[in-house]
């Protein structure tokens, strides 16, 4: 562990990125053998985001509840930190530590709140999908302020993953947020024909969960948003307004006492259904609809460090590359130690075991078998000086 921590602090950005990429697999696994090393994986001043990115997902990886009192630190720091890529990086790595260590994801909570204010689009946007994740570890008293704090940032942001997971986190908690719901979702239909189609499924989406908890003009609002993605040019939003159409809204001329149809019996069950707990692969999700590819390296370093060999390209890369082949298992019985010595060495210690002190005629035969430089390393391998062994 030492020699690959070392090679994890050299100068030399390739050398560093190679190695941290066999520490992130390693630290899923063996947490243990890296926690003397912490400190190794701080974030040093003017390194490269790469580098930087897998530092941070070893810290992630290490975090505990001996561990995180250094780690919060650290994060704390990097949150304040000049450089948007690394308070992007930062903020990921904060919430992850919350999912691993839940005694502090209020206090991961607050920091990340309080950059809402701050920063640019991204990082804003990054900020609330990691909010998002965290949403469901807080306590239900608290879930609906925080959400209309989210719900206040909406018209500020711009990225659409940052949108999608504002509109997401109000549906979810529309019961909770009577008076907030219906004005987010009011504000997202004036806009509806220019949002992305991932922020069109989710309008649609609350507009349903509205009407079925029978907010304020919650039906009058989800008509409006199937008449407006019946004709929409993605045919994944097309085909969600169908489906909420047969669900939620009622049927043409069918008046307000109609019998309602089977789906629409189980409507609720369909689209508030509970959720499952949050993970960490919310944040990567997040990530990679908002930075690109960016945490795709360590993601696929640490999904891949149980299939690949340790230090491979393939364990880099996260995929088979051709020509990688895995370590052989172990053997069940010990192999032969004269199998490990080099040529000529088994026949010394041979001619050794036969005879406690060199003679002659041994010196003879190993003169014979391995010549001149046989006979003056015999004569050294049994402690015998060059002019007794030529008389």
């Amino acid at each position: 562990v030492k020699p690959l921590c070392r090679l994890a602090r050299s100068p030399r950005r390739e050398i560093a990125y190679g190695a941290l990429h066999a520490i992130v697999a390693l630290s899923a696994s063996r947490p243990e053998l890296l926690v003397p090393e912490l400190r190794d994986f701080f974030v040093v001043a003017r390194e490269a985001v790469p580098v930087s990115e897998l530092r941070l997902q070893v810290l992630a990886n290490l975090a505990s509840a001996v561990t995180m009192p250094a780690i919060g630190r650290e994060l704390d720091v990097y949150l304040r930190s000049p450089q948007e890529e690394l308070v992007r990086l930062a903020v990921r790595a904060a919430a992850r530590c919350a999912f691993r260590v839940p005694a502090v994801a209020e206090r991961c909570l607050q920091s990340l709140l309080a950059l809402l204010s701050s920063g640019s689009d991204a990082t804003v946007g990054e900020v609330v999908n990691a909010v998002r994740a965290l949403l469901a570890t807080q306590p239900a008293q608290v879930q609906p302020r925080i959400v209309s704090r989210l719900a206040a940032m909406l018209p500020q942001l711009t990225l659409p993953h940052a949108r999608e997971a504002v509109v997401w986190s109000v549906g979810e908690y529309c019961a909770q947020l009577p008076d907030v719901a219906p004005d987010v979702l009011r504000s997202g239909l004036l806009t509806f024909t220019e949002e992305a189609s991932v922020v069109k499924l989710q309008l649609l989406t609350l507009a349903a969960k509205a009407a079925i908890k029978q907010l304020h003009s919650a039906q009058p609002m989800l008509r409006y948003a199937l008449d407006l993605a019946r004709y929409d040019a993605d045919t994944d939003v097309r085909a969600r307004a169908r489906l909420l159409a047969a669900l939620v809204a009622p049927s043409d001329g069918g008046g307000t006492d109609a019998p309602l149809t089977p789906l629409q019996q189980h409507a609720e069950m369909l689209i508030c259904a509970p959720k499952p707990p949050p993970s960490a692969a919310v944040l990567e999700a997040g990530a990679a609809g908002g930075a690109g590819a960016a945490g795709a390296g360590a993601a696929d370093s640490q999904a891949g460090g149980a299939r690949y060999v340790g230090g491979s390209l393939s364990q880099m890369l996260g995929r088979w590359l051709p020509g990688h082949a895995p370590l052989p298992a172990f053997a069940a019985d010990a192999t032969d130690s004269t199998l490990r010595m080099p040529a000529g060495t088994a026949a010394l210690r041979q001619c050794a075991s036969a005879s406690s002190a060199p003679t002659a005629p041994g010196l003879a035969f190993l003169v014979e078998q391995f010549g001149e430089v046989g006979h003056h390393g015999a004569a050294q391998f049994f402690g015998v000086d060059d002019v007794t062994a030529r008389r």
